[in-house]
Order: structure tokens, then sequence, then C-alpha cells
């Protein structure tokens, strides 16, 4: 069974560069463009991973996200990997994402630096 990966970034070109990257490696991918209607997609599908940026249509969009996704017992435990370019942000919640079990990726990031990511969540996109 091939993995799912739901990837939630307001880029275009960044969500194209990872769908292509993540599909390379043999993930199966799911691109999002906002915050809207992600929550029920990750709680209906359960992927094996969902890459956050934290500014979507709006600068808290990606966060609130974040917070309902792990508030919810159908979601709490579904991995998260933040992948973000808004460092002030990031160093200020810290704590905070820690205790909310999100993995940080700050952008901009080598491909390695992600995959490695990827696979320590999720492991090989093919089950065996």
């Amino acid at each position: 069974m091939t993995r799912s990966i739901v990837v939630i970034d307001d880029d275009p070109v960044l969500l194209r560069l990872l769908e292509e990257i993540m599909a390379e490696e043999g993930y199966r991918v799911l691109l999002w463009s906002s915050s809207s209607g992600a929550f029920e997609y990750i709680r209906d599908h359960q992927p094996a991973l969902v890459i956050l940026d934290l500014r979507l249509e709006r600068p808290d969009s990606g966060w609130a996200l974040l917070q309902i996704i792990r508030m919810s017992t159908h979601t709490a435990a579904v991995p998260l990997l933040v992948c973000s370019a808004d460092l002030p942000f990031l160093r200020t919640h810290a704590q905070q994402l820690a205790a909310l079990h999100a993995s940080v990726l700050e952008k901009p990031f080598a491909v390695d630096e992600l995959l490695a990511h990827v696979q320590q969540f999720i492991g090989p996109a093919v089950e065996r």
C-alpha cells in the first residue's frame, strides 16, 4: 500500500515541487492550497503525514488548522511536519509546537532534509 501525504501550502510553485519530489519517491500526494476543507479531508482519509505551512490564506490559518488537527481525537495522532519560512513565529512558538507534537522544517530547505523528515515519520513510500 502506498503511503499518502497531504501537503498544505499557499505557494503553488512549492506545492508542485513537493508533489514531484514525493511522487518520485513513491508517495501518493494530495495538494491543498488553503486551510478550507483540509481538516475534514485529513479526518476522513487519515494520511500517513501532513506537511503544513503556518501562513496560508491568513497569517494564522495554518496555526489554527494545526491546533484543530491536534485537538480532534480523529486526527490527533496524524504526524505533522510544519514547513514554514516564518522564523520569528517558529522561534517564539517552539515550545507550543513541540507540545503539539509537530516537527519543524524551516524554509528554504534541502530536498534531502525534507526526505529524511518524511522517512523518519512514515518510512518508505511502499509498505512491505
